[in-house]
């Protein structure tokens, strides 16, 4: 079971929390990327930030439900996690970064799949 935070008279749930405080470093480590990899393949940049960004929508969003919704919430930004370590893997297979620039959105990523999995199980 899951505790669930009182703040105000809002219910936080802790994985949520903790994600819009990790926010703003997984930005900076994305950014830098995004901006080579929009020079080299836009397509595949749009692809990779609209997951990004879904990965927080869901979390928010997930904050406010309860049950079966929350958990669906919870799997789709899992998957969003996934589809953002995917799309940096085939832009380092294609040649557009290495291996030394994507070690800490990799770390940054892993996190957020592990506050996933702990939301969902």
């Amino acid at each position: 079971m899951v505790r669930v935070l009182r703040a105000g008279s809002r219910s936080v749930h802790p994985v949520s929390a903790r994600w819009t405080s990790r926010e703003p470093h997984t930005k900076e480590a994305l950014r830098p990327l995004m901006a080579r990899l929009r020079q080299q393949d836009p397509e595949l940049e749009k692809q990779t930030r609209r997951a990004a960004n879904g990965i927080a929508l869901q979390l928010a969003e997930s904050r406010r439900r309860v049950g079966k919704d929350r958990l669906h919430l919870g799997r789709v930004a899992e998957g969003s996690t996934d589809e953002v370590c995917a799309a940096l893997r085939l832009a380092q297979a294609w040649g557009y970064l290495d291996a030394d620039s994507l070690a800490r959105p990799f770390a940054l990523l892993d996190r957020l799949q592990a506050m996933c999995w702990r939301l969902t199980h």
